[in-house]
């Protein structure tokens, strides 16, 4: 890979005109300040979710939660006080994994059980 970098580098400086990298260079300062606000506020999630750390603990032992983020994503979500909902399919539909009935004139088109793929392929 270092290779492929000296390679770019060489193609950058003969190819990039001076207002070109002055561009780049902006855009990558901005690139590194958005990577930055976004560890921090990583680090304020994490420092949040030490109360809950045993339900999070729990949760990540399905093999469907990938990382502590989706985990914190539903806890944050249910909370930890189940008796909001009187019944589990309240839950169910709550994160989504209920049938969905999409039927027009007696045709279905889909009865797919739809996860919150955003909220599991966290960050």
């Amino acid at each position: 890979m270092k290779d492929k970098i000296s390679e770019i580098e060489l193609i950058i400086n003969i190819f990039i005109t001076h207002e070109q990298a002055g561009k780049l260079k902006i855009i990558k300062q901005h690139y590194d300040n958005i990577e930055a606000c976004k560890a921090e506020l990583e680090n304020v999630i994490l420092s949040l979710y030490v109360p809950y750390s045993e339900e999070i603990s729990l949760i990540l032992t399905v093999p469907l939660f990938k990382n502590i983020f989706s985990a914190i994503a539903i806890v944050s979500e249910i909370v930890v006080n189940m008796d909001v909902f009187p019944i589990v399919k309240h839950l169910y539909s709550l994160v989504q994994l209920t049938p969905t009935n999409n039927e027009s004139s007696g045709n279905k088109k889909s009865v797919r059980i739809s996860i919150i793929d955003s909220t599991l392929n966290l960050l």
